[in-house]
């Protein structure tokens, strides 16, 4: 179950933190150095092999601030989770599920969830060329702890590449990542690999799309691996801050039926 921040959406915070380099490709000028604050609301509703659906809402704030070619985040989601299927928050706040539960009644809970720390470099231009290059490590702290019913109560780690080509206003890309879990008490996760296959377009000096495919394994095996179509549009409305509303269709049981969200980001400068 990968309802929340694939590697698309983690991209999607990556260039809204640099509102100058979506227009100049993700550029790593020094102007696009410095903090940049975004916040949003997820919502996402599937049934997962269970008779009921679970929906699932998040909240997020993320902190993130670039240096020249290195980017370092923190995001702090919070939780209201609602259904038959037991479901906790792994790494990259994709929330995992354990066990669904057939004609099993609806529950909820809710609250904050983990903390993720993360870090991005991107490979100078200059090096590659019409090549972009991103390469991200992060780690999921269990701050809200299993006993909340939104953790796995364990420190998780998750690791990705971001590899676009620009061709004039369009940057086709390919995304691939992989979730290594601790193992919490009472439940066994496996490690899992994903791939996200897409492409980015500026449509105008404003306005810029992302259009992909993406696909996870499952991190338990009472659940499918995840197929989805992801699609979001950006608008940015002045230097300092960029909208971005973005959804997804579930191809697999063991992606969501449907996700839609809402992301403000405001660079500070």
């Amino acid at each position: 179950m990968r309802v929340f921040f694939s590697a698309t959406v983690a991209l999607i915070l990556s260039v809204c933190a640099s509102p100058a380099g979506a227009q100049e490709n993700k550029s790593s000028s020094e102007l696009d150095n410095g903090f940049t604050i975004s916040t949003g609301f997820y919502y996402s509703s599937g049934k997962y092999g269970a008779a009921l659906p679970t929906d699932v809402q998040v909240a997020l704030t993320d902190l993130s601030y670039k240096t020249g070619s290195f980017r370092f985040s923190t995001s702090l989601p919070y939780l209201d989770i609602k259904g038959p299927a037991y479901s906790v928050i792994g790494s990259n706040n994709v929330p995992v599920l354990i066990n669904p539960k057939a004609g099993s009644n609806t529950i909820g809970r809710s609250g904050l969830g983990d903390i993720n720390i993360a870090t991005t470099y991107s490979v100078p231009n200059e090096k590659l060329g019409d090549f972009d290059l991103d390469i991200m490590a992060r780690v999921k702290l269990p701050t809200a702890g299993i006993s909340s019913g939104l953790s796995t109560g364990a420190t998780d780690f998750a690791f990705s590449t971001d590899l676009s080509y620009n061709i004039g206003a369009w940057s086709p890309f390919v995304s691939l990542g992989y979730n290594f879990f601790g193992q919490p008490t009472g439940y066994s996760l496996k490690n899992s690999a994903s791939w996200s296959a897409g492409t980015s377009v500026q449509v105008s000096d404003k306005v810029f799309g992302i259009l992909s495919y993406n696909y996870s394994e499952a991190s338990s095996s009472s659940i499918a691996n995840s197929h989805e179509i992801f699609a979001s549009a950006s608008w940015l409305s002045n230097d300092a801050i960029t909208l971005t509303g973005y959804g997804e269709v579930g191809l697999s049981s063991g992606a969501p039926a449907i996700g839609m969200g809402l992301l403000v980001s405001w660079k500070i400068r």
